[in-house]
């Protein structure tokens, strides 16, 4: 999908797995108990290949991301730039990721 490889990839990578250009340079996930980002820090971003990070998502958690960006992670919030149906598009295609293509 153009909008994905356009917009998403630098970071979650061409294929889903959270391994685009830009991600190197982001923080990776914290790793110590009860550790947890605040302010204007980063995470490594998401494995959409990886089930244990999806299983707990819907659409509606997808599109609200996309929406108002990860609030704390670093993820722009693309609200105002895409369309109602560009998110919906990009909600569908992140879904892709789960299966062989």
């Amino acid at each position: 999908m153009k909008l994905y490889a356009q917009n998403c990839a630098a970071c979650h990578g061409e294929t889903g797995k959270g391994d685009g250009v830009i991600a190197p340079s982001l923080q990776k996930t914290p790793t110590m108990p009860g550790m947890t980002v605040t302010g204007h820090a980063t995470i490594a971003p998401i494995d959409f290949t990886d089930s244990k990070n999806m299983l707990g998502a819907s659409d509606a958690i997808l599109e609200g991301k996309i929406i108002r960006g990860g609030m704390g992670t670093g993820m722009p919030y693309w609200g105002p730039i895409f369309t109602a149906e560009q998110i919906q598009a990009l909600v569908d295609y992140l879904w892709t990721f789960q299966f062989d293509r």
